[in-house]
């Protein structure tokens, strides 16, 4: 198995101008079933959804610990609000999380960032073994969110996502 490093489209055929089918977030395992220049087919082990992604979104981690809770967090370099991001990680991406303290979460990387490491605001995640009861009142934390067709990000959801992403809070897969 291998893991989607940054959030990545996931398209029917392995043609970048196509529209997306869907898209897999941050930390989300996939079975490669087949290859094809610099792109792999896949089945996304969350909602087993089959396409292709680009070989360069691929890496290993660490197993996930922990999922982001906020519609979105940011990938720190040190301890610091006001240091360096690496890149933002929506709403139900999958951390494997180090070290906690009262307001930082050390996260673990790929090889694909120059860093091992990163951090992020305790505040913006839950434990996967942890569960919200009240997955609806996430769900409308996204309200506004722009509507984009197999969109899982959010920066762009579509209905279905809406459902999963939030329910994933509770902790089932839909």
């Amino acid at each position: 198995m291998k893991i989607i490093v940054p959030s990545t489209p996931l398209k029917i055929k392995p043609d970048e101008t196509l529209p997306l089918e869907t898209e897999c977030l941050f930390g989300e395992e996939i079975i490669v079933l087949d290859q094809y220049l610099d792109w792999v087919y896949c089945e996304l082990l969350t909602d087993h959804y089959q396409g292709w992604i680009k070989k360069n979104s691929l890496g290993y981690l660490d197993p996930p610990t922990h999922r982001v809770l906020n519609i979105r967090t940011l990938l720190f370099t040190e301890r610091n609000i006001k240091s360096y991001f690496l890149d933002y990680i929506p709403m139900g991406s999958k951390l494997s999380v180090k070290n906690v303290d009262n307001e930082w979460a050390e996260v673990n990387l790929s090889k694909s960032f120059k860093q091992g490491k990163a951090y992020v605001l305790k505040k913006d995640i839950i434990h996967l073994e942890n569960k919200i009861d009240d997955w609806v009142n996430y769900a409308e934390r996204l309200l506004g969110t722009p509507y984009k067709w197999g969109g899982r990000d959010t920066m762009g959801i579509d209905c279905s996502a809406l459902l999963q992403l939030t329910y994933q809070l509770y902790g089932q897969d839909i």
